[in-house]
């Protein structure tokens, strides 16, 4: 599956994405790579912590939270600036919002996690520079309830990836 996710993300969104940013030639797609990453699905109560408390009351976090949301931003996460997607569709059982992204000189790119009802909490996670698009697809259940958030996007490796190593064989003996 995850493969003919990239074969179709590569095969269609590459076309519109060189378009799009003035680039006449197609890349290589030998050097384009996907690069997933999941927000954890909760975070636990037990690791939040409080500071400075009024004197008298006492912290409590009486559950977990669940992800909510997620999405791109640049810069790191107490900066907040998000970027609106180039394009979101909303289905029944996923949402999927998709970012054509440009180097920013001095900014990062970020996978932005929400957790609680309005993203009361977030974690992030820096994703790679050389990540030119990004979907981020949030999976929901039956009642609508967020179940999952994954980001799928491509890479555009500046020299080809790898190949496996292939044992020298020996010829034969006569």
């Amino acid at each position: 599956m995850e493969n003919r996710w990239c074969n179709l993300a590569v095969a269609f969104l590459m076309p519109l994405v060189f378009v799009s940013q003035g680039h006449s030639a197609m890349l290589d797609r030998a050097h384009i790579v996907e690069y997933q990453v999941a927000c954890p699905d909760l975070f636990d109560a037990r690791r939040i912590r409080f500071d400075a408390i009024a004197q008298g009351w006492t912290p409590f976090a009486p559950s977990s939270l669940m992800v909510t949301a997620g999405a791109i931003i640049y810069g790191a996460p107490v900066t907040r600036a998000g970027v609106e997607p180039s394009a979101a569709s909303d289905g029944r059982y996923e949402t999927m919002a998709t970012w054509q992204m440009r180097q920013v000189p001095g900014l990062q790119k970020w996978l932005n996690c929400g957790y609680g009802a309005a993203n009361e909490l977030t974690l992030s996670k820096i994703i790679p520079q050389d990540v030119f698009v990004c979907t981020v697809i949030t999976s929901k259940d039956l009642q609508a309830k967020v179940t999952g958030v994954v980001a799928r996007c491509l890479r555009e490796l500046k020299t080809p990836p790898p190949q496996p190593f292939k044992r020298a064989t020996q010829p034969p003996r006569h």
